[in-house]
């Protein structure tokens, strides 16, 4: 009866049992968070692994009972979110809406289950040895089922018969595969440096960003993603809607699903790439006293500096060349916010030659000018590659018959383009060497929790501010994409592509140059010899 529930409850909650539960529900050090030795938030508590009822007056729940409620919650929430967004949200911010609720939910489920609320999420962990095959087989089904019954909970009270699914007009099938599989890559990697690799996640110093990275990650993607597919880049949602609706018929439900899973795979492949430290001790991560000191080889250093570089360039790429869409400056802010969160402790995450070359000028051996040189090569490929791919995406969308290229726009002088680019340039590296090279002498952390937040802030605000004078491009490798897409799209195009290339990284150096001044005439103290303190990049 319900008084007898009521005579209950409060001696299970009051109980020895249960307060021991919540002291190990919250204490990192408890957990086996993806084979990491305690160090990050992921699976649940093995000390409540499999407890069981002992009495009435002392039960304590089965920590998978627990875990599976938490994903079946989140992804739930998350799907139901995705359900309405794609029938009456705004299609300019209803993607904001998803990403976000995804950021809030990782931090929310995170401590309990890992907060993956996506079965491409599981997949990947599971490739990347970081959750047992057992419980990712669990934790799919059950986000699968959520799905389902969010979709189907939705279209009941809602009353909708179909939640479109497949390219959205006039791309073709290329598109949708293509922005499936790259961004939920990006979402799949950016889960797995945020939450399972024990540089960013220390002992007793924990990552507190994850979640802002992650959200980040989905942000960027429905931001760019969203008009061409969809960015569902979740199975649980794509099934969900697509059984829940009864409309099969297409295909794209499970061709969606082939390219998010794909994705997943491919993420798992290129975190074993840039840590691959946390392999090397017997396919588990090295010993903390050796994790404290661990630097990069110059190879996975590069090979950040590639996907960082590649997953802006794309970004921005599909925004305005592609889209033209006025979000491309939220969109690209998230995808930097949300890489520098995650590769930060690799490479440094400058992604842009002029930041690479700031560094390399105020010398304190952050780093060396050989591998510096090696960047700023990376970085361009990765520009030139996104251009590669921008430009074959263009030529299929709506702005495929409009003029685009490197150039001043909106009727300005070049002399005005390149006062802008070299302006927020110097904003850009000004703020880099300050939050990221600076030594941090009065830290309680080790980690740089505002970094990401900090550089994605100067990428969105250069594009606002100047995005109508100049693109705000403010990076070689961005500038050498969209030359890319001038020569190769067809359509109208501005001639000499690269020799705009020249102009913009000439107006881009100029600005890191002074930047690089201005840093070390308000920070006269980052170069006196032995000083100590905690820097975020630091290379000899």
């Amino acid at each position: 009866s319900s008084s007898q529930v009521l005579e209950i409850v409060p001696s299970i909650l009051s109980s020895p049992r249960m307060a021991n539960f919540h002291q190990a529900t919250w204490a990192p050090e408890t957990s086996p968070s993806y084979g990491n030795e305690g160090k990050t938030y992921g699976t649940v508590h093995e000390d409540y692994v499999g407890a069981t009822w002992e009495s009435e007056e002392n039960w304590v729940p089965n920590a998978s009972v627990l875990s599976v409620g938490c994903e079946f919650i989140g992804t739930f929430v998350l799907v139901s979110t995705m359900c309405c967004v794609r029938l009456f949200g705004d299609p300019m911010w209803g993607g904001s809406a998803v990403a976000f609720a995804f950021a809030v939910l990782v931090y929310a489920c995170g401590p309990v289950s890992g907060g993956h609320l996506n079965p491409a999420v599981s997949a990947t962990l599971c490739l990347s040895g970081k959750l047992k095959s057992e419980r990712a087989f669990v934790y799919i089904l059950t986000q699968l089922f959520a799905g389902f019954m969010a979709a189907l909970i939705c279209g009941f009270l809602l009353r909708f018969s179909d939640v479109p699914m497949g390219p959205v007009a006039p791309f073709g099938w290329w598109a949708p595969v293509f922005v499936e599989i790259c961004y939920t890559m990006f979402l799949c990697f950016v889960f797995l440096n945020s939450m399972s690799s024990s540089r960013n996640n220390p002992a007793d110093d924990n990552s507190q960003t994850y979640g802002i990275a992650i959200g980040f990650a989905l942000l960027a993607a429905t931001t760019v993603a969203g008009p061409i597919s969809g960015a569902f880049l979740n199975p649980a949602a794509t099934l969900g809607m697509g059984l829940a609706n009864g409309d099969m018929s297409t295909g794209w439900c499970f061709g969606y699903c082939l390219c998010q899973i794909l994705g997943a795979m491919l993420a798992s492949l290129l975190f074993r790439g840039v840590r691959p430290e946390e392999f090397a001790n017997g396919g588990r991560a090295l010993p903390e006293e050796r994790m404290a000191n661990y630097f990069s080889p110059l190879g996975c250093r590069l090979l950040s500096e590639l996907l960082g570089s590649f997953a802006l360039a794309v970004t921005f790429g599909l925004g305005l060349a592609v889209l033209g869409t006025p979000s491309t400056a939220w969109a690209c802010a998230a995808i930097v916010a949300a890489f520098v969160y995650s590769l930060g402790n690799v490479s440094g995450a400058h992604f842009n030659p002029v930041v690479t070359l700031a560094i390399v000028l105020c010398g304190r051996r952050k780093i060396s000018s050989n591998d510096a040189m090696w960047y700023g090569a990376i970085q361009l490929i990765g520009g030139l590659i996104a251009g590669i791919f921008c430009s074959n995406l263009r030529s299929h969308g709506p702005m495929a018959n409009k003029a685009f290229g490197l150039h001043a726009v909106m009727g300005h002088s070049w002399h005005e383009a390149f006062v802008a680019e070299m302006i927020f340039t110097l904003f850009l590296v000004y703020v880099v060497l300050s939050v990221a090279t600076s030594l941090r002498t009065h830290s309680a952390t080790q980690q740089n929790f505002g970094l990401g937040i900090a550089v994605g802030s100067c990428v969105a605000v250069g594009q606002v501010a100047v995005g109508w004078v100049s693109s705000g491009v403010l990076n070689p490798a961005v500038a050498l994409c969209f030359a890319m897409v001038g020569l190769i799209s067809p359509g109208p195009f501005t001639p000499a592509p690269f020799a705009q290339v020249f102009l913009f990284a000439l107006a881009e150096i100029l600005g890191a140059v002074i930047g690089c001044l201005a840093y070390q005439a308000t920070h006269p103290s980052e170069f006196i010899r032995g000083k100590e303190g905690k820097a975020t990049v630091i290379y000899s």
